[in-house]
């Protein structure tokens, strides 16, 4: 979820540029895709109380965006009506107040409305179609209009809303935890559910989160490429909240402005530690990894030159997740052991939320996972220092401080959090006295028989044998601890 605030900024950039004689940095990754164009995907879920931030980031985008530099930009954007709260009727770039879902085209000082076509036949250039964002044929459909009418060799993909990392359940009645909230439909997206209906035939280079909490290691896990179906090769995300305006696009934008052999510009570069200099890459050479370091540099100059406190956005590697995990839940047992120090230290670990809220503690325990990992292998688990080197391989870059819950933050390892309820708690939801890991059956490799939680959770579900007695991953280290039966039972569906 974005932190909603009641101020809007419209952000300038203004790129000082110096070219230079040594070559340009570009990230040396297997897999990724280095030369072609450029079909970059957004998916703007403003039908909810962030609409006018949908308003503020489309001028951003129209400032600075520059045609025939090998990117296309490809909005499905849903606005609110009045009845939510903090909606707008400004035009904006738009040029006209509208409620429903819309296709349009980035252009020079403008957008381009579009017709679906065969590919989304619902949305024309003139019509009036409200699309449930939270539906995931309408993400489909959307993905497979814009790959076949803006085919490219690299495309991104850009979820815009509020997040809730890999929840996919909320006891709020007024906010989703999910990503892609839609306030008309009273729906939204399960990472989980994403998995189940896209295909590899809409999976992406880059996958971009533009929303709070989405930097889990759960969310990163659930697309990488390894896995049949929808993949992703590089990930943006924030492991924390991000701040209403979200990233800055016009920043963004501007630094793919230049075609050639590249540049440095004479800005420091605060983020990525291999290079002194920010760079404004060539489109057409850069990949997924390049583009990701634009979006965290830019994240990070911006909010720091608006004095926003506790952010944090950080680039992953999801090919090395993969790897990660399995080393991971190789000392599933010797962690689970553990118990005791480990829970204990709880409230010493690095952690992306306010640990004093008994409603932050039920709904989104998110810790870093590298602080949880440094602590265990001090001496606990000595040998899981191995899982550190792949977490410092699976955090490309990240940035995070300027408050007490980054204390320790380290750019480069922190920056990806983990769910670690304290499940042995009792709250209070709704009159009724809850224990906390009973009210976390979301969080479940399985998918789920009800509207309101969907499961399917990767993370969950992968190197763990149901009803084998055995502590074999992450999840089960949590129903060892607090879900009284061990992890002995008949089914995951607890």
């Amino acid at each position: 979820m974005k932190n909603f605030v009641t101020f809007l900024f419209l952000l300038g950039f203004c790129a000082c540029s110096s070219s230079s004689e040594e070559p340009i940095f570009h990230y040396k990754i297997d897999g990724l895709v280095n030369d072609g164009t450029w079909t970059i995907m957004i998916y703007m879920c403003a039908d909810n109380d962030l609409e006018p931030y949908a308003l503020l980031d489309l001028n951003e985008m129209v400032k600075t965006y520059t045609k025939d530099r090998g990117y296309e930009v490809i909005l499905l954007v849903d606005r609110a009506d009045n009845s939510v709260r903090g909606s707008t009727n400004e035009s904006g770039a738009f040029e006209e107040n509208f409620t429903d879902t819309r296709l349009y085209r980035m252009r020079e000082n403008a957008v381009q409305r579009l017709d679906g076509e065969v590919w989304f036949p619902e949305i024309t250039d003139s019509g009036y179609y409200e699309a449930n964002m939270g539906d995931p044929n309408n993400l489909k459909k959307f993905i497979t209009f814009s790959k076949n009418n803006y085919p490219s060799e690299k495309y991104a993909l850009i979820f815009w809303d509020h997040g809730g990392g890999p929840r996919s359940v909320s006891s709020s009645p007024d906010i989703s935890r999910e990503i892609c909230s839609d306030f008309t439909d009273d729906d939204s997206l399960g990472i989980g559910e994403i998995s189940d209906y896209l295909t590899s035939d809409e999976s992406v280079e880059l996958m971009g989160f533009d929303a709070c909490y989405m930097g889990s290691v759960e969310v990163a896990y659930q697309f990488a490429p390894q896995h049949e179906g929808f993949y992703a090769k590089i990930m943006v995300a924030s492991a924390d909240e991000e701040w209403g305006p979200g990233w800055d696009y016009s920043r963004i934008f501007e630094r793919l402005s230049s075609i050639g052999e590249g540049y440095y510009t004479d800005e420091a570069n605060d983020v990525i530690e291999e290079t002194p200099f920010e760079i404004i890459y060539d489109p057409y050479t850069m990949n997924a990894a390049d583009f990701a370091s634009i979006i965290v540099e830019e994240y990070y100059d911006s909010i720091t030159e608006l004095n926003v406190s506790g952010q944090t956005l950080s680039a992953y590697n999801l090919n090395e997740i993969y790897r990660l995990k399995n080393s991971l839940d190789s000392y599933a047992g010797e962690i689970a052991l553990n118990e005791e120090e480990i829970i204990s230290n709880r409230a010493n670990f690095i952690h992306y939320f306010n640990y004093d809220s008994p409603y932050s503690q039920l709904e989104y325990p998110f810790f870093d996972l590298y602080s949880i990992i440094k602590f265990i292998s001090s001496g606990l688990v000595p040998d899981i220092l191995d899982v550190i080197e792949l977490i410092d391989e699976s955090v490309l870059f990240s940035f995070g401080g300027g408050v007490s819950r980054h204390e320790n933050f380290v750019n480069g390892l922190s920056g990806l959090s983990l769910f670690f309820p304290d499940g042995d708690e009792f709250y209070e939801i709704e009159g009724e006295t809850v224990l906390s890991w009973d009210n976390q059956s979301w969080y479940n490799p399985q998918k789920l028989d009800t509207g309101d939680w969907y499961g399917n959770l990767y993370w969950c579900r992968d190197n763990a044998i149901a009803s084998n007695g055995l502590v074999e991953n992450w999840f089960e280290i949590l129903e060892f601890w607090f879900g009284g039966s061990g992890v002995d039972a008949n089914n995951y569906n607890f």
